[in-house]
């Protein structure tokens, strides 16, 4: 693949930070390209390519992560054999964030009705909610659909069954990120796309609404660059914690994914395996769980 020719998955582990550039880079490439190829379904077309490019990429890693459970050597901790791992999921995701936000914001309203269709749906789906739920919940991404709203339209929530279904969501949400990763191996790819255009949207929604009508390209850039740290900190307050929760979700799948096609479950090194993955989950759970805490109780008050 062109990217692993450009940069290794062994690069990108020493210097996660590439990976911010990366996926500013491929998600760019497959917003443009979605939007020339097929117009009409941009918006769904570029999950798709930007995921589709990230795939072989992180499906190497994997092996790598996996490979490292089986090395001989001891490790101090989980967090000392996975911990690039995961600061390669985080630079990635917000390097997608960055992308799609950036040309959300400075883009015509004609195209970004076109590229961003779904999306903009979703934001205004879960932005209806606001006048029951109490709080942001974007940092959830695509996974407040239909079975969520059905549950809360139309009756008053107290903050405990707000937890209760802000948790449920998330934790489905969480099941779906690591059956993918386990299935498709780097299959989550397309989800965290998701979500970052989403998110990205919604970030871009709020700093657009900053800019005066009519302003220049070179204007609208300046506004997002200044605008984008404080409009990113009033998402994320509780999101990075679901965020980093999908991404360890993700990580258990993958890197349980590969023992079992390279039929590692024969090896005494399976165990150590397993129970990483194991830890990996409950580490998932517990950060949906403070991140939702932190939704219903703190992000209100901010």
């Amino acid at each position: 693949m062109v990217l692993e020719s450009l940069v290794s998955p062994q690069e990108v582990e020493k210097h996660p930070l590439d990976m911010l550039i990366l996926g500013f880079v491929v998600a760019t490439t497959g917003l443009w390209l979605a939007y020339y190829i097929f117009p009409q379904g941009a918006s769904a077309w570029f999950l798709f390519f930007t995921a589709m490019a990230l795939v072989p990429m992180i499906y190497r890693i994997f092996y790598i992560e996996e490979g490292k459970e089986c090395d001989q050597i001891k490790h101090e901790s989980l967090w000392h054999r996975h911990n690039e791992v995961i600061m390669v999921y985080m630079f990635m995701f917000f390097g997608m964030l960055i992308a799609f936000s950036f040309w959300f914001t400075i883009l015509p309203t004609d195209i970004i009705n076109v590229m961003f269709k779904d999306q903009i749906g979703e934001v205004m789906r879960i932005q209806n909610l606001r006048t029951v739920i109490v709080g942001s919940l974007i940092g959830t991404g695509g996974g407040l659909t239909g079975h969520l709203i059905s549950k809360v339209s139309g009756m008053a929530v107290s903050k405990g069954k707000l937890l209760e279904l802000i948790l449920a969501n998330n934790l489905r949400l969480l099941f779906l990120f690591v059956a993918f990763s386990f299935v498709f191996g780097a299959g989550a790819l397309l989800l965290l796309t998701w979500n970052a255009a989403v998110v990205g949207v919604a970030i871009g929604n709020l700093i657009r609404g900053t800019i005066a009508s009519g302003a220049s390209v070179a204007s609208k850039t300046t506004s997002y660059f200044t605008a984008f740290p404080i409009s990113f900190l009033s998402f994320f307050v509780h999101g990075i914690f679901e965020i980093i929760g999908y991404f360890v979700g993700a990580i258990a799948g993958g890197i349980f994914s590969v023992a079992i096609v390279r039929k590692h479950y024969n090896r005494p090194e399976f165990k150590r395996i397993a129970i990483d993955v194991g830890i990996f989950l409950m580490v998932a759970i517990g950060l949906m769980v403070v991140g939702g805490i932190i939704e219903v109780y703190i992000t209100p008050l901010l």
